[in-house]
């Protein structure tokens, strides 16, 4: 493995989205371009066997992607034609919504940073 400077994080796997949401705020997580290391914690607490050299890293951004976009979190919903849209009701979920959207769209920018999309 190269020396490049990472960004760690233990994640518990039962809140993937709760736990990416806090170490990978602006204010814990400056730079997304470093790469990531994630270790995942099984429902008992433990940390699974796994050395992460890029799929563990590729599984957590896409979970959180998928939970973070699912219309049962309540920050985007179905339209008519099931696209999906920025619920315009998110504010009464939580009062940082706008702390969430602008996570999501870090976690996308990497995404496709990291898939070359």
């Amino acid at each position: 493995m190269s020396n490049q400077p990472s960004v760690s994080l233990v994640v518990r796997r039962t809140h993937l989205y709760e736990d990416g949401f806090e170490k990978l705020s602006k204010e814990n997580a400056p730079n997304l371009r470093q790469r990531l290391k994630v270790t995942f914690l099984n429902p008992t607490g433990l940390a699974e066997v796994g050395i992460d050299g890029g799929g563990l890293s590729r599984e957590f951004l896409t979970e959180i992607i998928r939970a973070g976009f699912d219309p049962t979190r309540g920050f985007f919903i179905y339209a008519s034609d099931k696209t999906l849209y920025p619920n315009p009701q998110a504010s009464a979920i939580t009062l940082d919504y706008l702390k969430h959207y602008y996570f999501l769209g870090r976690i996308l920018a990497k995404v496709i940073h990291l898939f070359n999309i």
